[in-house]
């Protein structure tokens, strides 16, 4: 490295540990060979040996110097490695310093590249989202034959009109796309009116099913990737019945059901054994993980404890095993969702709410609920309004005052029919809740007077059930009913076949056209009956002028022109 030390040269530290080493090893040598070159003397010899005790304290002297020098040696070999281990310590402390250091930066630049990432992963997003909001009122018309000279606004109107909505302002309209052989480019077309742009999404199925060209929205680039992304598994679920649409840059649907498992067992389960069907919670979990779908009564109870499922012994267990799942981008819409006790079963209701844009209705027409002729009250309250009416003169036209009989007691029955359902949607409201309480205080006090109050309530609130049923029975318009022969669902069928069959879901104009946008389908009745009801000029001088001039015989005037005769007017009564 340019700067340091020549290569093949040895540290100062490392220079010094070698020195001491090779100290250690000399004086180790020296001391072995001073110890070999004396000649230790047998028993023998001491016994025959008449030598001075001098040698004996010569040899003592020159190994307590031998020694002297060897912990002099390792004295200065203790001080060279205290000092190298010292400076080791300093490096190692150093390095240990630095390395905390370059940890700290490292998380630093970690976590200013995952915000950076979050920052573009954002971005991205925003770009998408206004790139999209900046397509809000495209679509592209698929499958339109391309022709020479052109006028794509001209063709995009007249593809428009078929669709049924008419004066549709358009912005731009142009061809898009590579150009492939034996294949038309899209034509892109831009609206004024977002509004336009929703009836013909809505109406371009049905419109154009016959045409061999369709319209399809404009994606972005990241929305038609992530729509494709899941193509496979959106067209299975289709041939199963299940229609999700995609909207907003993802798929979009609302999923309930019995699922026969809790997600928590400390908050969706009380009584019993602890554990559920694991296996199926864990499929349930990566499909959810998948599709981006939420629990959304937790989402919006995250700590509370509610259970739709109860059994019959004692001591109890209770359950939440009713689930609605959602996409996590329909859950702004969701307004609530809420547990009713249920009556004829063991599980509870559970439903959901969400806005949706509402069309406006008008005040519509009202019927005579016949169930009020048999409530003594309502009878005696119309019985006294015809007294009054009777003893009031101050309608002398008999027309009249039978005309205002008529309004007066059609508003009084409106009124006794709101104040009467108002009623029942108050008993209603309140055998619920009492339910609800009661399955509560079951949760924790497991009685059979508990279950018998249960048992009560539903029995009562059985009744209003039954009432409203003979209501669905009668608007079904059944030709007959049996006890046991057709169920609820049945008659409640019925009833939605029934009302849907009365609504004109779309308008087939006379230039071929169809309309399916309320407003356009009114605007169209009403100008068929203006156009039908208006008052014009009328010249009668053709129609009279036109009459064949044919008399009638003189047998037939006395018929004709005669007053009738007591013997006609009893033939005419026979």
């Amino acid at each position: 490295m340019p700067g340091g030390r020549p290569a093949g040269s040895l540290g100062k530290k490392k220079r010094e540990e070698l020195a001491a080493q090779q100290r250690l090893t000399s004086l180790t040598s020296s001391l072995a060979t001073n110890l070999r070159s004396k000649k230790t003397p047998t028993v023998q010899e001491y016994e025959d040996s008449e030598e001075d005790d001098v040698t004996t304290e010569s040899f003592v002297d020159s190994l307590d110097k031998a020694i002297a020098v060897i912990n002099s040696e390792l004295q200065k070999i203790r001080r060279d490695f205290s000092k190298a281990i010292e400076e080791h310590d300093k490096a190692i402390e150093a390095l240990r310093t630095e390395n905390t250091s370059l940890k700290t930066r490292c998380e630093s630049l970690e976590a200013r590249i995952a915000s950076l990432e979050n920052s573009q992963v954002s971005q991205a997003e925003l770009i998408n989202k206004q790139e999209r909001f900046s397509r809000r009122n495209n679509f592209r018309i698929v499958g339109l034959k391309t022709e020479s000279d052109e006028d794509s606004i001209q063709k995009a109107m007249e593809v428009i009109a078929k669709v049924g909505v008419n004066n549709c302002k358009i912005e731009r309209a142009h061809r898009d796309g590579r150009s492939v052989p034996g294949r038309d480019r899209h034509l892109l077309v831009k609206l004024s009116y977002y509004q336009d742009k929703v009836t013909i999404m809505k109406n371009a199925r049905q419109a154009l099913a016959s045409e061999n060209y369709y319209i399809i929205d404009d994606l972005t680039k990241l929305d038609l990737k992530e729509k494709r992304r899941w193509s496979q598994q959106v067209n299975q679920l289709f041939e199963q019945g299940t229609r999700i649409r995609f909207s907003g840059g993802c798929w979009r649907s609302i999923n309930a059901g019995d699922f026969n498992f809790v997600f928590n067992l400390e908050l969706d389960k009380t009584g019993g054994n602890p554990r559920t069907n694991f296996k199926a919670r864990e499929t349930c979990l990566d499909l959810m993980a998948t599709y981006d779908l939420i629990d959304i009564w937790r989402e919006k109870n995250p700590c509370v404890k509610n259970f739709t499922w109860s059994s019959n012994v004692t001591p109890g267990i209770h359950c939440r095993l009713d689930y609605f799942l959602v996409s996590r981008h329909v859950s702004h819409a969701v307004n609530e969702t809420i547990f009713s006790p249920g009556i004829q079963s063991d599980h509870s209701c559970i439903s959901l709410t969400i806005s949706t844009y509402s069309v406006k209705r008008g005040p519509g027409y009202w019927k005579l609920n016949n169930s009020l002729l048999s409530d003594t009250n309502y009878v005696s309250l119309i019985n006294n309004i015809i007294l009054s009416e009777l003893h009031n003169n101050e309608y002398r036209d008999p027309s009249a005052r039978w005309e205002f009989l008529k309004f007066r007691i059609r508003n009084a029955s409106i009124k006794y029919s709101k104040e009467k359902a108002k009623e029942r949607r108050g008993k209603e409201r309140e055998l619920l809740k009492r339910i609800a309480n009661l399955e509560q205080v079951l949760y924790t006090d497991d009685s059979s007077a508990i279950r018998h109050q249960i048992k009560e309530a539903q029995n009562e609130l059985l009744l209003h059930y039954n009432y409203k049923l003979q209501g669905t029975v009668i608007r079904s318009r059944a030709r007959w009913v049996e006890e046991g022969e057709k169920n609820t669902k049945y008659f409640l069928n019925l009833e939605k076949r029934n009302k849907a069959s009365n609504v004109i879901q779309s308008l087939k104009l006379d230039s071929g056209d169809y309309i399916s946008s309320n407003d356009a389908i009114l605007a169209e009745i009403n100008k068929v009956y203006f156009s039908l009801y208006s008052s014009g000029g009328c010249n009668p001088d053709p129609f009279f002028l036109g009459l064949p001039e044919q008399c009638a015989h003189a047998v037939n005037l006395d018929s004709c022109d005669g007053e009738l005769t007591p013997d006609e007017c009893f033939e005419a009564l026979k």
